[in-house]
């Protein structure tokens, strides 16, 4: 079957395509979007694309060969785009523009498929991409920023530790009723394997948008060390925590609420 292909639409078509992929990424990441250094990227992108079709003989050096002339081609256009970054950096970057051309490519590609390639199925494809892609987005945003508040907490107890993984709850402004210090919130089989036997106990009251007010036990830990990746951040002398019954992950993530403001 012979295709004919029309050089004009296929630059213009993967060139907006390159330049919405590039838009995604950079929304994904919180990076400043640079205009003149997507469109280069984008340009670039364009050309590698063109090159493939043009110049059969590059598909048919082995798959190798065709994979990594996609992956310098993509590193180049995310390099473009977003500048000279830390390596770890730029790998996240060309990491998140993987996933995101993936995705792209596989709803058009099981578009393909269809009997009824219309106009409109090509609309709800583009619909289907772009809302796909804002979902991820808004997915992907919540994890970086999840992770970007996780914390591993050591907390000591006449004698005992427990390393726990704790979340910085900017919504978490409790303080114990006494002296006015922050308290922090663990669960309870947290508090079991730290604190076999407790010799002070206050009782805090707190009060949360959906789950009304009521009171938690409070204990009086030794010290209380934060890290972030290794690195201490900071170190509390007799830190106040509070002991919640309900599971504060539910996907226990983290078994600790960090005070808002602590850190």
């Amino acid at each position: 079957m012979e295709i004919i292909l029309y050089l004009d639409v296929f630059v213009i078509t993967n060139l907006g395509m390159n330049v919405l992929l590039l838009w995604m990424t950079a929304k994904i990441l919180h990076a400043p979007v640079r205009r003149r250094q997507v469109a280069a990227a984008a340009a670039l992108g364009t050309i590698g694309a063109c090159m493939e079709v043009l110049l059969p003989k590059i598909r048919l050096g082995g798959w190798l060969w065709f994979a990594g002339t996609r992956v310098i081609l993509s590193a180049g256009m995310v390099f473009l785009a977003f500048g000279k970054k830390h390596p770890e950096e730029w790998m996240k970057q060309l990491l998140v523009f993987w996933i995101v051309s993936a995705a792209a490519g596989g709803v058009f590609e099981a578009a393909s498929f269809a009997r009824n390639r219309s106009l409109l199925c090509f609309l709800c494809c583009a619909a289907g991409v772009y809302f796909g892609g804002r979902a991820a987005v808004l997915f992907l945003q919540e994890s970086i920023r999840m992770q970007k508040n996780l914390y591993e907490v050591t907390l000591y107890y006449h004698g005992r530790t427990e390393q726990l993984t704790a979340l910085r709850d900017t919504g978490n402004l409790l303080y114990e009723p006494y002296g006015h210090q922050p308290v922090h919130v663990i669960t309870r089989e947290a508090a079991k394997r730290l604190c076999e036997n407790v010799d002070r106990v206050i009782y805090i009251p707190f009060s949360a948008v959906g789950t009304g007010y009521g009171i938690l036990p409070g204990i009086r830990m030794d010290a209380m060390d934060v890290r972030k990746e290794g690195v201490l951040v900071r170190h509390c002398d007799m830190p106040w925590v509070a002991v919640s019954k309900e599971p504060l992950s539910i996907r226990h993530r983290y078994e600790m609420l960090l005070h808002g403001e602590e850190l």
